[in-house]
């Protein structure tokens, strides 16, 4: 079964109508149905979160439920541990991203999976050697 990265570019996706949302439903909607499993680094809540409220399509108890649904979804989130802080580190020293996006590369490379994202500067400024677990939704 494939295992898929995703992060807040995606995710987001999933609940405000932009471009190449139908891309990332369908990732959510084969996650459902069994056929990839989804992982993402635990700060993406906070990302998702924060662009929700920035974005201002949503009131409080809208994003609050919201989160009980990315929770109820039985996502793997994936908290900072030695290993994938030494990761998103050496990653993020490498390149011109942040620690924050460095850290769902390093997930990617540690699991072994794809990190799919909607954010082509991500893809652009990742290190040449990390390009293979980076793919644009």
């Amino acid at each position: 079964m494939e295992l898929l990265v995703i992060d807040a570019s995606v995710l987001i996706k999933w609940f405000v109508n932009e471009i190449k949302s139908e891309s990332a439903i369908a990732i959510r909607d084969n996650y459902i149905k069994g056929q990839s499993n989804l992982i993402a680094p635990n700060l993406i809540l906070y990302e998702v979160l924060n662009a929700l409220k920035y974005i201002k399509l949503h009131n409080q108890e809208e994003i609050e439920r919201i989160f009980d649904t990315l929770i109820n979804y039985g996502i793997e989130f994936n908290s900072l541990d030695k290993e994938l802080a030494g990761k998103s580190i050496e990653i993020a020293m490498k390149s011109e991203l942040s620690l924050y996006d460095s850290t769902y590369v390093a997930l990617a490379k540690i699991k072994d999976g794809i990190l799919i994202t909607a954010d082509e500067k991500l893809l652009k400024n990742t290190p040449k050697e990390f390009k293979k677990f980076v793919k644009l939704l």
